[in-house]
């Protein structure tokens, strides 16, 4: 029920200042139910009552108000219906501008095909609608201005807004509790905006650990959607990988149960994200997490919009093997994504539990290859001690010829070690005479986008040069003393959030018409350049409805959006 076209509200969840196209309404099945509201109090409605619009036709529609009150409603080019003394939105800023979801959580999304949805700041008439279908007119007399925010040749898949952090697959680990050191895997679940759950008996997870599974108990209990059953690895540490099968971008948040019925303790849990597999990003942990008939649930949009960025080896190796009592039985133990913790004997004091790779009195060479070339700012390595209270530490670690010396961690815990190295592989030298134990190395990779400047404290104007033809997400998020930026006509998209928290209003020979897509909050609220913005962005809806919507607006911002005293949709 009221899955919306669009829906335009100063709040969510309530009644705000809307201004909205929904299908399948409380007032007619699969048609058309246009709506405005003053404050919280809605004045107008206007249904399609003998049009059923989900029969798989494309329909052109637009949706005029004029100010004395007039709405009109064309369907392929021909009006439809015409209402006088109907209610005129007013001027108000209207935070949240949904296309295909309500700015009410619990309606559901719209599924259909959505082309070529346009914000114009007049009132056309019969002709302009007439060649709006027939495309014969681009609408560009004097003094018109449109803002687009679907053309009519691109198209995207949907449910929601995209999410600032979309990925394909999931890597869950965690260490054993304090009742026994198996780990259990309960559920996960992992949902879009719109709350569908894409986790499923379909989904294909797998298990990763250097050591074999040995319970009877089957990994698809983590997907059956009931929270009592669970899988039991037979070591203490291991990981869990989800792949969704292709990249989702309107994920929400993810939720995890590991065995909660006494609030058994799971050491050093953590959830990593990643679109290929390569390139990963820590959205949980790494943390000691008490389990909850609850779960734990993580909102990707609470979370910093500028998390790094790891690289995981395809493979490494060894010039000197682990010691037998401390192997790596795979050659994954320090990539696995596992950071081995402490665990409790029953009522004997607490106790260090492998796995970690150790040496005896050797200083080994760990050479980490990656299937291409990347640039690493830091190392990262999880040291490990084999007795409660102490560690064993190397004197130093050399990484790409860069000597290091190890400050003393006392307890088991991670050192970082900040430098660039750049290639498809990088050397990690231990030097120690004793014992040394590490359980995990993460390697934190440079921005690859050369216009990407997140540290920009200092930066005041910026030029473009023509030869940049993206603008990376965030790429100068919260360049918070820049006050002057020029784009070239090169440019073609500009990411989300790539210039949001900047204090320029306006930018320097900028042509919005040829930047074919601009990201969610790519620019500062309050931007106006003397003309419209064009968005071209896409959306894949499910009722094979074609729309053209107008507006008659005033764009302060790509993402927030206050409308004046005429309305043409």
């Amino acid at each position: 029920m009221w899955s919306r076209l669009f829906d335009f509200s100063s709040v969510t969840n309530t009644g705000n200042n809307n201004i909205l196209i929904s299908v399948n309404s409380g007032l007619g099945a699969n048609k058309f139910y246009m709506e405005i509201y003053e404050n919280t109090v809605y004045y107008t409605n206007f249904v399609t009552p003998d049009l059923v619009v989900n029969d798989n036709i494309w329909r052109h529609l637009v949706w005029t108000i004029s100010t004395d009150g007039t709405w009109k409603m064309y369907i392929n080019g021909q009006l439809y219906r015409t209402n006088t003394g109907m209610h005129v939105p007013p001027y108000a800023l209207r935070k949240y501008a949904w296309i295909g979801r309500s700015c009410w959580d619990q309606d559901a999304p719209y599924n259909g095909y959505m082309d070529d949805f346009r914000i114009y700041n007049t009132v056309l008439d019969a002709n302009d609608a007439a060649s709006l279908y027939n495309y014969t007119s681009t609408l560009t007399q004097p003094g018109m201005k449109y803002f687009t925010i679907i053309t009519s040749s691109i198209t995207v898949n949907i449910n929601s807004l995209e999410s600032q952090y979309p990925f394909r697959y999931l890597r869950w680990s965690a260490g054993g509790n304090t009742i026994n050191y198996p780990d259990h895997y309960n559920e996960i679940e992992i949902k879009t905006k719109s709350g569908v759950n894409l986790v499923s008996s379909s989904t294909t997870v797998s298990y990763i650990s250097s050591l074999p599974h040995i319970s009877s108990l089957s990994i698809d209990n983590i997907k059956d959607g009931n929270i009592n059953t669970y899988f039991e690895t037979q070591d203490a540490f291991s990981t869990v990988q989800v792949d969704l099968g292709s990249v989702v971008t309107n994920i929400d948040s993810i939720k995890f149960w590991h065995v909660w019925q006494d609030g058994r303790s799971y050491y050093n849990v953590q959830i990593l994200i990643s679109s290929d597999g390569f390139r990963w990003q820590r959205v949980y942990g790494a943390v000691d997490t008490v389990q909850t008939s609850s779960g734990t649930e993580v909102l990707l949009g609470s979370l910093s919009p500028t998390l790094p960025f790891y690289v995981i080896p395809s493979n490494y190796s060894y010039d000197i093997q682990p010691h037998t009592s401390y192997p790596d039985s795979n050659n994954i133990e320090l990539t696995d994504g596992v950071i081995a913790g402490h665990y409790f004997f029953g009522t004997d004091s607490p106790g260090w539990w492998k796995p970690w790779v150790g040496w005896h009195q050797n200083s080994p060479t760990i050479t980490f290859n990656f299937k291409t070339r990347v640039t690493i700012t830091k190392v990262s390595i999880h040291f490990q001690g084999d007795r409660a209270g102490g560690i064993y530490l190397p004197t130093s670690v050399s990484i790409g010829g860069t000597l290091f010396n190890v400050g003393d961690l006392g307890m088991n815990g991670w050192q970082d070690f900040i430098g660039v190295w750049s290639g498809s592989s990088v050397s990690v030298k231990l030097t120690y005479t004793q014992w040394t134990f590490i359980s995990e190395v993460m390697f934190t990779e440079l921005s690859t986008n050369p216009m990407n400047h997140r540290d920009c404290s200092n930066l005041t104007s910026l030029v473009i040069p023509s030869s940049v033809i993206t603008i990376d997400d965030y790429a100068y998020y919260q360049c918070t003393n820049l006050r002057s930026v020029t784009i070239p006509s090169s440019v073609t998209y500009i990411g989300k959030y790539a210039f949001q928290g900047c204090p320029f209003t306006c930018i320097n020979n900028w042509n919005p018409t040829i930047t074919r897509s601009i990201g969610t909050s790519a620019l500062p609220t309050n931007t106006i350049c003397g003309t419209i913005i064009a968005i071209t962005t896409t959306i894949i809806l499910h009722y094979y409805t074609i729309i053209t919507i107008l507006i008659l607006i005033l764009i302060t911002t790509l993402t927030t959006i206050p409308l004046s005293s005429q309305l043409l949709l």
